[in-house]
Order: C-alpha cells, then sequence, then structure tokens
C-alpha cells in the first residue's frame, strides 16, 4: 500500500485546485511579476484571519506608488457564468478598485481633467460590462462564485486598510481583485423579449461589495486561465498609466519625505544662503 502513496496523492492533487494554483503562479514568475503566494490577511467583515492565493504587485521606484492584483485561483470540472442584468449600470466611477486613502483622494482629483482618458482604459471603461454574481453551473454549492469574489475583494480591502493604518505610510496603493478560473468561463444576459443569452468570454467583471457593507465597494475581475496572459499585460499596462497619472503626487510626496529627513544644520545652512 505504502509503495502506491505517491501515485495516490499526485491523482488527489490533481483533482484539488494545487496545479491550478501553481499554473497561475509561474505565469506571473515567466512575465518577473513579484508575487506572494498564500499570504494572509484580516478579514474585514469577520475579522477572522483568512488566506488569499496570491498576491501580484507592481511598483514605481519610490515605493509611494504601488498597485496590485489580489487573486483568488478557483479550480472546477464545472463551467462558470457572470449573470448580468438589463442595464448592467452597476457601480460608479470608485468601484473599479480599491484605493488606500491617498490613492482615492489622488485619483478623485484628476477626474474633472483625465476623465475622458480614463474611461478609455479597459478596466476603468466604464460599468456596462459589468456583472452581478459569478456562479459555478451546475453546482449544488451556488456559494462558491460569491466565495471566491468575496475573498479576492476581502484581500484588498484588507491590505489597503492595513496599509491606511500605518502611521506616516501615504502609500498610493491600487488593488484589483480577481478571480482565476480554470474552466470555461460565460456571461449570461436576458433580453427584452426574456430570451436567456449565453456567451463565452475570456474575462469578465462582476460588482462586489463586502455584505453587510454595502458603502464599500469593488469591481472582480474574473479571468479564464487561458487568458491570464492578456491579464497581466493589462495589470502592466494600467499600472504604467496610473504611474504616469499619480507621477506628480509620488514627486510630492517624494519631496515631503526628502524634507522631513533632512538635518536641521542642513535647512540652517539654507537660511543663511538666502
Amino acid at each position: 500500500m505504502a509503495s502506491d502513496l505517491p501515485s495516490r496523492v499526485q491523482t488527489w492533487l490533481a483533482k484539488s485546485g494545487y496545479p491550478h494554483e501553481l499554473r497561475c503562479c509561474r505565469a506571473f514568475e515567466s512575465r518577473d511579476v513579484p508575487i506572494a503566494v498564500s499570504p494572509h490577511y484580516l478579514d474585514p467583515t469577520s475579522g477572522k484571519i483568512r488566506q488569499i492565493d496570491l498576491i501580484a504587485l507592481q511598483s514605481d521606484d519610490t515605493g509611494f506608488f504601488r498597485s496590485y492584483l489580489t487573486i483568488e485561483c478557483k479550480h472546477s470540472d464545472k463551467p462558470w457564468a457572470i449573470l448580468k442584468s438589463d442595464s448592467g449600470h452597476i457601480g460608479d466611477l470608485h468601484s473599479h478598485c480599491v484605493y488606500t486613502k491617498s490613492a482615492k483622494t489622488a485619483f478623485a482629483s484628476k477626474l474633472d481633467n483625465d476623465l475622458r482618458e480614463i474611461l478609455s482604459w479597459k478596466w476603468f471603461r466604464g460599468n456596462e460590462t459589468r456583472g452581478h454574481a459569478l456562479i459555478e453551473c451546475f453546482s449544488e454549492n451556488t456559494d462558491r462564485g460569491y466565495a471566491a469574489t468575496q475573498s479576492a475583494l476581502g484581500a484588498a480591502l484588507a491590505e489597503a486598510s492595513r496599509i491606511d493604518n500605518e502611521k506616516y505610510n501615504h502609500e498610493l496603493g491600487f488593488f484589483f481583485p480577481v478571480v482565476i478560473v480554470d474552466s470555461p468561463l460565460y456571461t449570461v444576459t436576458l433580453s427584452k423579449d426574456d430570451s436567456v443569452h449565453v456567451t463565452e468570454t475570456e474575462i469578465g467583471f462582476v460588482y462586489a461589495h463586502p455584505a453587510p457593507r454595502v458603502e464599500i465597494s469593488s469591481q472582480v475581475i474574473v479571468a479564464q486561465i487561458d487568458a491570464i496572459d492578456g491579464l497581466i499585460n493589462a495589470f502592466l499596462e494600467h499600472t504604467d498609466r496610473l504611474k504616469r497619472l499619480m507621477s506628480p503626487e509620488v514627486a510630492e510626496l517624494l519631496s515631503m519625505a526628502f524634507d522631513s529627513t533632512r538635518p536641521k544644520n542642513a535647512e540652517r545652512q539654507d537660511a543663511t544662503n538666502e
């Protein structure tokens, strides 16, 4: 019996979600995107310590700007479906991701002058593409899709809150919750004549909020594993765009940090030179 134990373990692992998680991790590592595996976070709703599968990170050279993906990897032999409402208009412009307080304030200040550009970005394009639920088809467990979106969102909210609670931490942090599935993904809509339309897709968006805190919300990106390279490309592209958008605020934070660390005698010398 002991001799067949490795093969039994291999069979068991193949049926679990572990290979799917490793495949996702390997995709990010192959693109030199820093990735944390199985990090823990304090769930903002329950107050319990939980675990998220992956967190991907991109940062500028100063460390004042950072962009994250909080990723839940879901393995299933059943397809997944994103349910969309008739209008599709769910959420607002501030619900495209989770922000640190500094990032949200800085981002809001850009909306007057840069709104048209921001709305041209795929992940910020508008709410007409969002669904209101992710479900696992043909499953008796109707909560798996909901649990996956809540896990990705909860990790994003927890990490943003952790940064906000750190004294003197003014990080411009943008968190994008993500669910990556390894079986087919569909969007489901209901037309005006009550006919159901099912369309296969590689990526979609679900609007989510941590019940009962409905005032806090974000879209959750749902991607099929075969589209993971496209997901990484979009992450890097949006990170670069946000980095450029936040460059004046980063420069200001860098200046503040420099001024706070200057020796007092240097300030007196500057005053004397004037």
